[in-house]
């Protein structure tokens, strides 16, 4: 009997022995995998697969606020081309302050008894530059100002398909809308598309401060004033 108790006691003192052992270990290694990070929106931006947000590249670096119209007020601003044959006769650089979102001038269009837009002149994708964007989400966005429904509109266009169009509420104030679409795999451009669609011949929509970001942004990556 005194053998068992003896045996016990000395079984007991090595599992209390191996337990202090254990947690002194435990205690010296940082817990560094337990710290949670918040999960990014995957982009593509200047050589970085993982770009988010502020830090991904504009693919519409080129007179995305209507700055610059090198062949006149009524004559296309830079960078962007016409979709609509109709639309040339209805454009035009709209310079007064509650025309205007951010800087000097924004890009004004009045409807005609046609859809009529424009679009940006684009990222080339190919199979030399930009071939990450194939097959991958992109966001675009732009503020707009329209005083009837169903009038401003953005989509994105990939040389091959183009998203479902976004409307401006029509209510008359300046709102930042944006789309979201994966461009196809075969794609050979990024671009934006903006225009009016009321056709009633009289309704002006304006737009300003357009961008396009790689992947699925929030408002608030595409311009931070955004809501």
């Amino acid at each position: 009997m005194a053998t068992t108790r003896a045996f016990l006691h000395r079984s007991a003192l090595a599992a209390l022995v191996l337990v202090l052992g254990c947690q002194s270990d435990s205690s010296q290694t940082p817990a560094t995998d337990a710290v949670a990070r918040p999960a990014r929106t995957v982009g593509a931006g200047e050589g970085d697969a993982n770009a988010f947000g502020r830090d991904a590249k504009n693919f519409l670096s080129s007179n995305g606020g209507f700055e610059e119209w090198p062949d006149g007020d009524t004559a296309l601003p830079a960078g962007w081309r016409i979709v609509e044959a109709e639309t040339a006769s209805q454009i035009g650089r709209a310079t007064k302050k509650d025309e205007v979102h951010d800087g000097k001038s924004a890009l004004r269009i009045t409807s005609e008894p046609h859809v009529i837009s424009v679009t940006s002149n684009g990222t080339t994708i190919s199979d030399e530059a930009n071939t990450v964007l194939r097959g991958r989400p992109m966001t675009a966005g732009v503020w707009a100002k329209a005083s009837e429904p169903g009038a401003a509109f953005i989509n994105i266009r990939d040389g091959i398909n183009q998203s479902n169009v976004v409307d401006h509420p029509g209510d008359g104030e300046w709102h930042f809308i944006t789309v979201t679409y994966t461009l196809d795999p075969g794609a050979s451009e990024a671009s934006v598309r903006l225009g009016n669609r009321k056709q009633d011949g009289t309704t002006p929509v304006f737009f300003d401060g357009a961008v396009l970001l790689s992947g699925e942004q929030p408002p608030t990556a595409l311009d931070p004033k955004a809501k």
